[in-house]
C-alpha cells in the first residue's frame, strides 16, 4: 500500500472515530435527558400522592412528542401559506408585467408600420 492509500484509510478511521464518538456522546445526552424527566415525572407523581408507574411516564412522552408534533406542523402550515401566498403574488406580479411589456411591443410594432 503506498502512502497515499495509507494517508486514505487513516482518514477514514478518524472519521469513523469521529462519528463513533459524536453518536456516543449524543446518546449519553438523550439518556440522561429522558433520566432527568423520569425522575420528575417520578417525584411529581409522589407529590400528587400517586404511583408512578412506566405507562404513566411513556405517556407522558407521548403528549410532550405529540405536543412538539403540533407545534411544528404549525409552523409549517404557516411556512407553507406565507411561500404560496409569496408565490402567487410573484407570479400575478410577473404575468401582469409580461403582458405589460407584450402591449408595449404591440403598440411600438403597430407605430412602426404607420411610419
Amino acid at each position: 500500500m503506498d502512502n497515499q492509500d495509507y494517508n486514505k484509510a487513516k482518514e477514514v478511521v478518524n472519521d469513523a472515530k469521529e462519528s463513533l464518538n459524536s453518536f456516543a456522546n449524543n446518546s449519553q445526552e438523550k439518556v440522561t435527558e429522558l433520566a432527568n424527566k423520569a425522575k420528575n415525572y417520578i417525584d411529581e407523581q409522589k407529590r400528587n400522592n400517586q404511583e408512578p408507574s412506566k405507562e404513566g411516564f411513556f405517556d407522558q412522552i407521548k403528549n410532550s412528542v405529540a405536543n412538539a408534533w403540533d407545534d411544528t406542523k404549525d409552523f409549517a402550515e404557516e411556512a407553507w401559506q406565507t411561500t404560496k401566498n409569496t408565490t402567487s403574488e410573484l407570479y400575478e406580479k410577473a404575468a401582469d408585467k409580461t403582458e405589460e411589456i407584450k402591449d408595449n411591443i404591440a403598440d411600438k410594432l403597430d407605430s412602426n408600420k404607420e411610419e
